[in-house]
């Protein structure tokens, strides 16, 4: 899939990375996934499915997936999720955001609000670095790799996007485990899937 094509692109092409180490890419477009190389092969776990972190629940009362189940991680922080929730925001505090009330919401309307630091898009991208941060928590105690990419159309919020993500990981991960993952924004873009595949 292409989570899977993204890894061995980013890990054939992107910043140096040992040919025999582990490494964790995690996707965030649209949907969510993680392409995961042990031992420089990539492991796709017994069904090929290895790395859907998407459709793992971490809100028991959020919103409905397309999956069909609750709460998904992709229904807070995928760059979709980010869009609708942005766009919602905007419909509940019409006399703030007058001007805004029916205009077309897209991901490069919200980056270009985040770096005039309009505090609803802060709150947005916070609230889905902070979901994302704790799931790659998960992975890091299950799998305790130490070296994670972040990649998809999410990076576009940079090293603020980065750091909410690695606050959420580091507060929910064991310590000792999280202390030495190094946590990167891939630099590639969408070449890496490209390039993988």
């Amino acid at each position: 899939n292409d989570s899977q094509a993204t890894a061995i692109g980013e890990y054939v092409y992107g910043n140096d990375h040992q040919t025999d180490r582990n490494l964790i890419v995690v996707n965030v477009k649209h949907g969510i996934g993680a392409g995961i190389l042990i031992n420089g092969r990539l492991f796709q776990g017994d069904g090929g499915g290895a790395g859907e972190i998407g459709h793992v629940v971490v809100r028991e009362d959020g919103k409905l997936c397309r999956c069909g189940k609750y709460g998904c991680l992709e229904t807070i922080a995928s760059a979709h999720a980010v869009v609708l929730r942005y766009d919602e925001m905007i419909q509940a505090n019409p006399a703030i955001y007058s001007s805004l009330k029916d205009t077309q919401i897209d991901l490069a309307a919200i980056e270009t609000a985040f770096q005039q630091g309009d505090p609803l898009a802060k709150q947005v991208i916070y609230e889905a670095g902070a979901a994302l941060g704790a799931s790659i928590a998960n992975l890091i105690g299950v799998l305790n790799i130490k070296k994670i990419v972040l990649t998809g159309d999410m990076a576009r919020f940079g090293e603020p996007w980065r750091q909410f993500v690695q606050t959420a990981m580091m507060q929910s991960s064991f310590s000792r485990l999280a202390e030495n993952t190094k946590l990167e924004i891939g630099a590639l873009d969408f070449r890496a899937c490209i390039l993988g595949a």
